[in-house]
């Protein structure tokens, strides 16, 4: 009788879970707005070609890059802790720069 008892609660609880996992999926799926008011229309232009592709990586590499430099300013009081930051932080520039190339040469798609 336990073990029934032990199944049924395992049954149970995998039906609720599966249940609870669908209706998330359904709601993320109904959650995507589109674009909104003040949204700039470029943002809603895919990056279809790897001209464009390489061109947006890039950018956000730079943004990355930026954004690094400045949390490690704010974050380290010396200048060998910040200088070790803004080292790790140009190194993956590099790496997000020949990632983005690799789009360009055909590698990656």
């Amino acid at each position: 009788m336990e073990r029934n008892t032990a199944l049924a609660a395992v049954i149970i609880t995998c039906a609720t879970a599966t249940i609870a996992f669908a209706s998330l999926a359904a709601y993320a799926e109904a959650s995507d707005p589109g674009p909104q008011a003040g949204d700039p229309p470029r943002w809603y232009v895919p990056a279809d070609t790897p001209a464009k592709k390489y061109a947006t990586l890039m950018k956000e590499a730079g943004a990355a890059l930026q954004e690094a430099r400045i949390e490690c300013r704010q974050l380290y009081g010396s200048a060998a802790e910040r200088s070790r930051c803004e080292a790790d932080a140009r190194a993956q520039y590099e790496a997000d720069k020949r990632r983005a190339q690799g789009f360009l040469r055909g590698d990656q798609g």
